[in-house]
């Protein structure tokens, strides 16, 4: 999903539910020996795709054994040893609040609402994003206009030392530049991968992004083409 600038990190709670949500029949779960987060000892819950097709190796949640809240998320990509994406407490502490931490008295005058968090949950992303998702589970694809990558570009001719916004676009054409060229059903396009994440920009403005095999941005820009 896009990311505002001003939008904080994700906690290690935030980063499990997302990941848990993931798990079903597409899923292998299981429970690997014990280890040590932030001090607290954690066991480890592993999440693996089935299908091969995913670039993700595993997800392992390491949880903390006493009171059950997630400690960290470490993202492995298929094959890896070392995690590509981790998320973790450093130093954590379980103790009760005091009454100074939770206690507030509202100044004079002020207008007292009282809401549900239940009831406010954030709606997913902005309308208007122009983002959709093809497939599900480990296999979903993000297929998004080109504007998201090439906004900002830098006009012809030489980038100024001081503008840094100039500076990324011309990186970002640089790394679109150094892209392979790949033709098929869908059409024609240019594909980069890492080992986590592959991106495809289709000629005709489009950009499937997913931490799949790149067949399955071909499979997706396909049924994309097939539905415009």
């Amino acid at each position: 999903k896009p990311v505002p600038a001003a939008t904080p990190a994700l906690t290690p709670q935030q980063a499990a539910n997302q990941v848990l949500a993931a798990v079903g029949p597409t899923t292998t779960v299981s429970v690997d020996s014990n280890v040590t987060v932030a001090g607290q000892a954690a066991y480890e819950l592993v999440l693996a795709p089935k299908d091969s097709s995913s670039l993700v190796g595993q997800v392992r949640i390491a949880i903390d054994g006493h009171n059950g809240e997630p400690l960290r998320v470490q993202v492995f990509a298929r094959g890896a040893s070392s995690p590509a994406i981790s998320v973790g407490f450093t130093s954590i502490t379980f103790v009760t609040p005091g009454p100074a931490d939770i206690s507030f008295t509202p100044p004079a005058g002020a207008k007292i609402t009282k809401v549900n968090p239940g009831q406010h949950t954030p709606s997913g992303r902005p309308a208007g994003t122009g983002v959709s998702a093809i497939g599900s589970g480990w296999l979903t694809v993000l297929e998004l206009p080109s504007a998201a990558l090439t906004a900002g570009s830098p006009a012809p001719g030489p980038v100024s030392a001081n503008n840094a916004s100039g500076d990324s676009a011309a990186a970002l054409q640089a790394l679109i530049a150094s892209a392979t060229v790949e033709h098929g059903a869908w059409g024609t396009g240019r594909l980069l991968r890492t080992s986590l994440v592959s991106v495809l920009l289709t000629d005709n403005g489009k950009v499937f992004v997913g931490a799949v095999q790149p067949s399955v941005l071909y499979a997706a820009a396909t049924k994309a083409a097939s539905a415009s």
